[in-house]
């Protein structure tokens, strides 16, 4: 059970601090939180302070959401102290003493949620994103590699009044680190707003994988080309939805390995046109070695796609929730093989089963729903 602060009536305002948040042309940053918030407007008065992006300082309303963006560019060591102080000043002075204080990621946002709570006297959540106690030093990922970030983020965790996990796999990974409390710790995962499409004409020589990712070490697509080498089926063609640093690398990994000509690299697109992919697949792969829920998993079983996933984040559970995919170890090109074997030998039955599971998927991560549990979860804190 959540902590209960006596005497307290229930919540009608947050003032959530963010490293980032869409701008007012709608530019994209992390579809899942923003669109939770904008949700939540519908239950109690949301204001947020974004530390780093957009870039230029701001301050507009975004789908009923109060924002002031603060343009920090600089993420050095002492830049990052000053950018808490900032947002925690900006905060106190420009907005009416909020409810209660939440920050998303357990980093910057979420010290200078503790911080204005401890001076406010008021409640201070902290939403964590998964990186944080991350340790992964092979792909150079988590922030836990860091002596300095680490000891950061426990002072956040230890004097947040709530820490939020978005998937039971990360509320177990943050009891096994033993970095909070079992009696602090709650899961209310941020929700998707599910989308139709009209399926496309299919190919019946062609089957078509799709993977939504950044091209980061982190999304594992490097196992993912190996996995498609191994398979050795001249059907299976991958769509890859994305960009970053490492599409130059992947590119050359795939033509190596011989599959070039069945990938297809799409680059970036905005988030509400991912949808439109979905209508050329056949189903969805996703070997992340780390999430904190795995939205892009989410949204593809809540479009009726099977689904391969690492067992990481929220796939686990959405993928045994439904039947419609198969679960692998984040770290074994074989099982990735193996697994897009299966799907694709028995494609229809895996297909039938996803669909029929769309519904629960799009009931459990509603964005709606998920944005009432959180409002119910924040008035009665």
């Amino acid at each position: 059970m959540p902590p209960v602060f006596p005497d307290s009536p229930p919540h009608r305002s947050v003032l959530v601090f963010t490293p980032g948040f869409p701008g007012p042309d709608d530019s994209w940053f992390a579809p899942p939180v923003s669109e939770t918030l904008a949700a939540l407007t519908s239950a109690m008065s949301v204001s947020v302070v974004s530390l780093y992006y957009p870039r230029i300082k701001q301050t507009y309303l975004w789908r009923g959401v109060q924002v002031t963006a603060l343009g920090n560019h600089d993420t050095t060591r002492a830049a990052r102290k000053a950018a808490v102080i900032s947002a925690v000043r900006h905060a106190l002075s420009v907005y009416p003493r909020p409810d209660l204080f939440m920050g998303v990621w357990a980093t910057e946002p979420g010290m200078a949620a503790v911080v204005a709570g401890k001076l406010c006297r008021r409640p201070a959540v902290v939403y964590v994103a998964g990186g944080e106690v991350a340790r992964l030093p092979h792909i150079n990922y988590g922030d836990s590699r860091h002596w300095d970030r680490k000891w950061w983020i426990r002072r956040v965790l230890a004097n947040a009044d709530l820490v939020v996990a978005p998937s039971l796999w990360l509320c177990d990974r943050l009891r096994l680190e033993r970095a909070v409390e079992t009696s602090r710790l709650v899961l209310s995962p941020w929700g998707i707003v599910p989308r139709d499409f009209v399926g496309a004409p299919r190919n019946i020589n062609t089957i078509t994988l799709l993977t939504v990712a950044a091209l980061l070490p982190v999304k594992g697509l490097e196992l993912l080309l190996d996995a498609v080498a191994q398979v050795q089926d001249p059907r299976v063609r991958l769509l890859c939805v994305g960009d970053g640093p490492c599409r130059m690398s992947l590119a050359h990994r795939a033509r190596r390995l011989g599959i070039g000509d069945r990938i297809e690299w799409v680059g970036w697109v905005p988030h509400n046109r991912v949808s439109d992919y979905y209508a050329t697949a056949d189903g969805f792969v996703h070997p992340s070695f780390w999430e904190a829920q795995g939205v892009a998993v989410l949204e593809a079983m809540a479009a009726g796609l099977p689904t391969i996933a690492t067992n990481v984040g929220a796939a686990p559970e959405a993928i045994g929730l439904t039947g419609g995919g198969l679960v692998v170890r984040p770290d074994s090109v074989e099982e990735l093989a193996m697994a897009i074997r299966t799907m694709v030998n028995h494609l229809e039955t895996f297909k039938s089963l996803a669909r029929e599971g769309r519904e629960m998927i799009r009931s459990r991560w509603d964005v709606r729903v998920r944005a009432e549990q959180l409002a119910d979860l924040l008035r009665n804190l």
